[in-house]
């Protein structure tokens, strides 16, 4: 199964990314997880992006897209994946089956930005292993380590509220052509992000086993 899931900052797409690729046995690609995994490697594409990622600012196509075919072209994509946090412009979304195969869907979550707000300044990130966590909708055990691996939690700075405003106003002015190219392609299944992480996951494993 070869999945998208999209949806704006904070809308919990990496968190239903990560439960469908355990769900369905392959493995969950971050575009972000990726990008940050060059910068902590220092490499010459981790050297370029730092400061807009930092920013939380949108990385140019060529980059975003060589590190991604880069990360399919390994065997475990074989079976499949799930693209998280990409294409996230209309040009990426033209090449994605190029670089990917035949898409199966496009999970697009929809959150207002209001609520995206609200509940991006809760995000904690494992500086060690990259798991994402939330103070109240998906919480570590004490609030402080990964359950996962152990490592220390800390928010990142493109999780600080005048940064996610920011973030929103560039990612919506790609979102409707994104969503109306897939669409026009029979591809897009629209969710709802409830306020309940598995209810979001039950409501999205529903509408894919209806296909």
């Amino acid at each position: 199964m070869k999945l998208v899931v999209s949806g704006a900052p904070g809308a919990g797409k990496g968190t239903q990314a990560h439960f469908l690729a355990e769900h369905y046995g392959i493995p969950h690609i971050s575009t972000g997880a990726l990008l940050r995994e060059h910068i902590k490697n220092g490499s010459p594409i981790g050297i370029r992006v730092e400061d807009l990622v930092n920013k939380g600012m949108l990385v140019s196509n060529d980059i975003v897209v060589q590190v991604v075919k880069d990360r399919l072209a390994l065997e475990d994509c074989r079976a499949g994946f799930i693209l998280d946090g990409f294409p996230r412009s209309i040009r990426q979304a033209e090449i994605t089956e190029d670089i990917a195969g035949k898409l199966d869907r496009v999970i697009f979550i929809h959150v207002d930005d209001k609520v995206i707000i609200q509940r991006i300044s809760g995000r904690r990130i494992c500086g060690n292993c990259g798991a994402t966590w939330h103070l109240v909708y998906n919480p570590t055990k004490d609030g402080h380590h990964c359950d996962a691996c152990g490592g220390k939690l800390a928010q990142r700075v493109d999780d600080k509220a005048k940064t996610v405003r920011e973030r929103l106003s560039l990612f919506h002015k790609e979102t409707d052509q994104i969503n109306e190219y897939f669409k026009s392609a029979g591809l897009l299944l629209v969710v709802k992000g409830l306020d309940g992480i598995d209810d979001t996951k039950k409501c999205i494993i529903e509408a894919l086993e209806k296909r």
